[in-house]
């Protein structure tokens, strides 16, 4: 079952505009020898190894956790553009805990499972239908920028869409990509904004 997890836009400034809406999938865990798994929307057909296309589009296919991949990112080993570094930070948050040995029991798994659908589901608007379209309010001292998640894009301007208030991307973007992409709280790069004094 795919369960929607925000809609994002490209910024009007990109000379090339896209608008992306995200899902999150689960599949069954590892360790999961049970079929009756109906109540959980997941299905307990055997998980495959991943591969890729062809070529097409995907040229490696891996399955790793949530951490994992952000440290790659933040190391440079590979790029990550804010949607995806906001989004794999929440499902590291709810489904990992430092130095625990994997797999997990699928009971443990489905619990924390449960934990992320419920906040995906929640806030106002919840992230299942935040529209975010970012935007630069300043800059860190190291040159990041701080881009404001709360905008839901000027084709949305007007009506009742918008993103999360509390919570900013730090990023550098490069000719190869976007580079230190961080989740800060807005609260804490205040300082940094454009006019810190005005209402955000």
């Amino acid at each position: 079952m795919l369960i929607p997890f925000s809609h994002w836009i490209t910024p009007a400034i990109n000379a090339r505009r896209f608008t992306t809406q995200m899902y999150i999938y689960f599949l069954p865990p590892a360790d999961d020898t049970t079929s009756d798994i109906a109540n959980t929307g997941l299905s307990s057909e055997e998980v495959q190894v991943p591969t890729s296309d062809g070529g097409l589009e995907i040229t490696e296919a891996q399955f790793l956790p949530a951490s994992e991949w952000l440290r790659r990112a933040k190391m440079d080993e590979i790029i990550m553009f804010p949607p995806q570094v906001l989004l794999l930070s929440f499902v590291a948050q709810f489904l990992e805990r430092a130095g625990e040995r994997t797999p997990i029991p699928a009971a443990e798994s489905y619990k924390r499972r449960e934990e992320l659908i419920k906040f995906i589901h929640s806030g106002d608007p919840a992230w299942s239908h935040k529209f975010i379209s970012p935007r630069p309010l300043g800059s860190m001292p190291d040159g990041r920028l701080i881009m404001d998640l709360n905008h839901p894009g000027q084709e949305l301007e007007g009506t009742e869409k918008r993103g999360d208030p509390e919570r900013v991307i730090l990023v550098k973007f490069k000719k190869e990509g976007p580079r230190g992409v961080e989740v800060r709280w807005l609260s804490e790069v205040k300082s940094h904004l454009r006019d810190h004094k005005s209402p955000l």
